[in-house]
């Protein structure tokens, strides 16, 4: 039965629970109950014994301990060898952030700040493997990221290491729960078991999957929260969660690390400190390199690329902008817009005026994007425009950026592209004020800290990241003190009174609704023709088939997510009227897409013919 709100107090009040611990309580109790009638359900139906447990694996980081850059960095620890001094330094921040891990293995929230290059997903490897080795109550590890392309390249880097699909698995909207050669003799009630619980040593996922399990409703975001007690969970790239929820953020993993047994390792090149958005000043948050600032302002980090305002005189319009670019057309440039329309115009105007240009959005799937890296790395001169999508995870090193301001951290992050491996001479990024950054970022209060004043260029210039986050925080703190919609006592009072939809309203990472379109063409990746309508046809095939379980229709469709999302887009549910196509198994599907598909891309101008934007 359910209890009204005022019962609910009541019994927090009898049982002096805080409103945070009792949100936690309720969920995992919840979680434990669908996960039980789960589990007795699938063992009715299919007769098989039901194992809950993640089994730990003694040998999981074998591989990895014994790889040739594992091995590398032991001898230097050992004076045995001497390295390039690049190496060096990833080297020095490798073990000492080993180091004060092993000693203050008791904490729970640790923070890894090192700059862009420095090796964090080694050390994030390394971390993990000293938590789950020093702490036998935990049996798993979960990788967090924002975007699918930073989830792709870690990936590629743990296949390494580990055994995909026994080792380790990645959850998200475009991985198969499955080999590619798997054969038809499939359990799928246990392979779809064990992908909803996360039933593996090692999870890849997202941002928004966690904060789904962390903070939703529903079954199904849910049924893995179980899983997180004893777990570890790496979070990279903090900043680029919305600051409106920074408070209540670190308050909840705050609780839920000591609720739950969970060690938080988070990490970035840019990192707020957010336990100093907490009333009480504990004990529990542990620092990883103790002094960032020695790496930070080493030569190799900090003069790696040359900083230019002068743009910033006077507001930049496009075609002034494509006169400074063309200045350096002999070497390869990047350049980030933080509008894509801004970013589609720019490109068609450069083409005009060099061949070598292309372009990289987050309209682009992956086989594009993936060409156009391996071209920034063949080409010696070549211009690439770009959305914010290139700043965090994409492998790629230029010689020359131009960048549309926006806020410090986002500045740093573009930075890390420009002269990634220290080996070239006279890099710059030059900045910029082209489209206006609080329409796209509206109330962000790291919008006011920007390059147009003095005393912001000098804190990116000296890589005083902390300085510039607590000022961050400072207007965050008072904002959450003030009797405003964001007020952490109002927040506290929906946790007490287990308001669940109001707490997944407030976490919720992204606010608007979203459709999928379906544009049907035909790719060629490699000499193979991928045919958009046949690869439909076969999701429509599966999941209208009523004559399957809804586990074998899951599985089906997660081995064919990654050529539908070739294919697929998202736009805002606002905007229906401007969508063309029908509306097919839950998405809109566009017969026709071939004429909106120019160079590989989907013209998304042409599509919408200068309407707003609505691509995510």
């Amino acid at each position: 039965a359910q209890l009204d709100s005022s019962k609910i107090q009541q019994i927090s009040e009898i049982i002096k629970i805080e409103p945070i611990e009792m949100y936690i309580l309720c969920k995992l109790l919840y979680s434990c109950i669908i996960t039980a009638d789960f589990y007795a359900t699938y063992d009715y139906i299919s007769g098989k014994k039901v194992d809950f447990e993640i089994k730990r694996e003694n040998k999981l980081f074998e591989k990895y301990e014994e790889s040739e850059l594992i091995k590398t960095i032991r001898k230097y620890e050992n004076k045995e060898i001497e390295i390039e001094e690049i190496n060096r330094l990833r080297s020095d921040m490798f073990l000492e952030s080993e180091n004060e891990l092993k000693q203050n293995l008791d904490k729970n929230i640790f923070y890894l700040e090192a700059p862009t290059g420095a090796g964090k997903t080694n050390m994030a490897i390394n971390l993990a493997r000293i938590l789950y080795k020093n702490n036998h109550e935990i049996d798993s590890i979960h990788y967090i990221f924002p975007f699918n392309n930073i989830i792709e390249q870690t990936d590629n880097t743990f296949q390494n290491y580990f055994k995909k699909y026994e080792d380790y698995v990645v959850i998200n909207s475009i991985s198969s729960m499955i080999k590619e050669d798997t054969n038809e003799n499939l359990d799928y009630e246990a392979i779809y078991t064990k992908n909803i619980f996360n039933q593996y040593p090692i999870v890849i996922t997202s941002h928004i999957n966690l904060f789904n399990t962390l903070f939703g409703t529903g079954k199904e975001k849910n049924y893995s929260l179980y899983n997180y007690i004893n777990s570890i969970v790496i979070l990279d790239e903090i900043q680029a969660y919305s600051n409106s929820i920074w408070r209540q953020m670190i308050e909840m993993f705050d609780k839920y690390a000591k609720l739950l047994n969970i060690k938080f390792i988070i990490m970035s090149a840019t990192l707020p400190r957010l336990d100093n958005l907490l009333k009480e000043k504990i004990s529990t948050f542990c620092p990883l390199i103790k002094n960032t600032d020695k790496y930070y302002e080493n030569e190799l980090f900090k003069n790696r690329v040359k900083l230019k305002y002068n743009l910033l005189q006077e507001k930049m319009d496009i075609d002034q902008l494509i006169v400074e670019i063309l200045k350096n057309e002999n070497k390869k440039i990047l350049i980030e817009c933080i509008k894509k329309d801004t970013a589609e115009e720019l490109y068609q105007k450069l083409k005009e005026k060099n061949s070598k240009t292309y372009i990289m959005t987050g309209d682009d799937n992956k086989y594009y994007r993936k060409k156009i890296i391996e071209k920034t790395k063949k080409e010696k001169e070549m211009i690439l425009v770009a959305t914010q999508t290139i700043e965090a995870g994409v492998d790629i090193d230029m010689d020359i950026g131009f960048k549309d301001i926006s806020f410090l951290d986002s500045e740093e992050q573009f930075i890390g592209r420009i002269n990634r491996s220290n080996k070239k001479k006279d890099c710059i990024v030059y900045f910029f004020n082209l489209d206006e950054a609080r329409i796209i970022y509206k109330k962000d209060k790291r919008l006011e800290y920007n390059l147009t004043k003095e005393e912001n260029r000098e804190l990116l210039e000296n890589k005083k990241f902390d300085e510039f986050y607590n000022k961050i925080i400072n207007r965050i703190q008072e904002e959450t003190e003030s009797y405003t919609e964001n007020n952490i006592e109002t927040f506290h009072k929906y946790c007490k009174m287990i308001n669940y939809k109001k707490i997944e309203e407030i976490m919720k990472l992204i606010k608007t609704n979203i459709v999928d379109i379906f544009i049907n063409y035909t790719i060629n990746i490699e000499g193979k023709e991928i045919k958009g309508k046949e690869i439909f046809e076969k999701y429509k095939s599966i999941y209208m088939d009523d004559n399957i379980s809804y586990s074998e229709k899951k599985v089906k469709l997660s081995q064919i997510s990654e050529e539908m999302n070739l294919f697929t887009y998202s736009l805002y549910e606002k905007q229906l009227s401007q969508i063309e196509g029908e509306k097919i198994c839950g998405m809109y599907y566009l017969e026709d897409g071939e004429k909106y598909i120019e160079e590989g891309r989907f013209n998304k101008a042409k599509y919408l013919e200068k309407g707003e934007e609505l691509f995510l």
